[in-house]
């Protein structure tokens, strides 16, 4: 069965392969609920969510209006909680909503910045068990890019030191870096396409 969620007329409206929009909550009293976050165009992000047979879905709800055309990125925690990760349009900084799941439903939470020093592009996020947010993104310098790691333990509230803070640094002056993170038991690993390769 195929059921239409919405239209989108932005560029990649649902972002790069490798990146995250559906999920199911894991477990609880609405375990199964699927949430679907969705660019709706290059600046509006928003999510709707569903219940099993998944064949009609909420209304739309607003998550940033103010999204660049890069891709943007989530996560869901075990609690169902989700935390999207995206560009900001007029700067290139680097945000992240939480969206809290609270009876039943999810609600939009404040921005915080993940870096706030320069123009960001393509992040990627994950989540450990224990509730650890990881990123990994492209940090743009001169025309050339650099691949950065940063975490975050109070549920995406600061990243690192603070938002300046540039994290760690796994590869400089590409002239391209698309990175994608991921957890394998107590390991991380970024996977990530440099310079066409």
């Amino acid at each position: 069965m195929q059921t239409k969620i919405t239209t989108t007329t932005a560029v990649g409206g649902v972002g790069l392969a490798p990146a995250k929009k559906l999920f199911k909550v894991p477990s609880g009293e609405f375990t199964g609920r699927m949430l679907a976050i969705i660019k709706t165009s290059n600046s509006d992000i928003k999510f709707t969510f569903s219940d099993r047979p998944y064949s009609t879905w909420s209304t739309l709800t607003t998550i940033a209006t103010d999204s660049s055309t890069t891709p943007i990125d989530a996560v869901m925690d075990d609690s169902g909680n989700a935390y999207v990760v995206y560009c900001e349009n007029s700067t290139g900084y680097l945000a992240c909503i939480p969206l809290t799941l609270n009876n039943g439903t999810w609600t939009v939470g404040s921005k915080t910045y993940i870096y706030n020093g320069g123009l960001t592009t393509t992040p990627s996020v994950t989540i450990e068990s224990g509730g650890t947010l990881w990123v990994s993104f492209t940090r743009e310098i001169a025309a050339k890019f650099d691949i950065q790691v940063k975490s975050s333990t109070d549920s995406g509230q600061t990243w690192g030191s603070g938002p300046t803070d540039i994290g760690d640094t796994l590869r400089t002056a590409l002239s391209l870096g698309v990175p994608k993170i991921v957890l394998s038991a107590n390991v991380i690993f970024v996977v990530y396409a440099a310079d066409w390769n």
